[in-house]
């Protein structure tokens, strides 16, 4: 089997990875039929942990925003698995509702959408529909 893409976060959970001088912990894995939805917790090694700021904690969707360590961030990954090798799903619907509910955990206070694809028809597909959302 081909290998498609670097694997670029941690598989193990609360088992922190570090990359340079930013250490990645997945905190949480919630597999899907069509997509897994996974939370990270990002924190810079160099900022001391005794500083506290408030930031958005996406592990409390119900919290507006928790006390976390200056330095530490939560982020969450939306992985869409059901997108066949070659071609397009047969139906658009689970695809059209992943963005939809990918694009509606993203509050006003969070920052930006970053999207990873690897094939050229995405690329496209984010160009023609604009995927993210304007600050009106």
């Amino acid at each position: 089997m081909q290998r498609k893409c670097d694997l670029y976060w941690p598989v193990a959970p609360n088992a922190p990875q570090t990359f340079g001088l930013i250490e990645v912990t997945l905190t949480n894995e919630d597999v899907q039929a069509t997509h897994t939805i996974r939370t990270f917790k990002v924190r810079h090694t160099k900022i001391r942990r005794s500083a506290t700021a408030t930031t958005s904690n996406p592990s409390t969707p119900t919290k507006s925003s928790a006390k976390t360590p200056a330095g530490e961030r939560y982020v969450l990954q939306y992985h869409y698995t059901n997108w066949p090798d070659h071609g397009v799903p047969d139906n658009p619907l689970p695809v059209l509702s992943f963005v939809k509910k990918s694009s509606a955990s993203n509050r006003d206070t969070d920052g930006p959408i970053v999207v990873h694809c690897r094939s050229v028809l995405c690329h496209t597909l984010q160009q023609k529909t604009k995927i993210g959302r304007s600050k009106t």
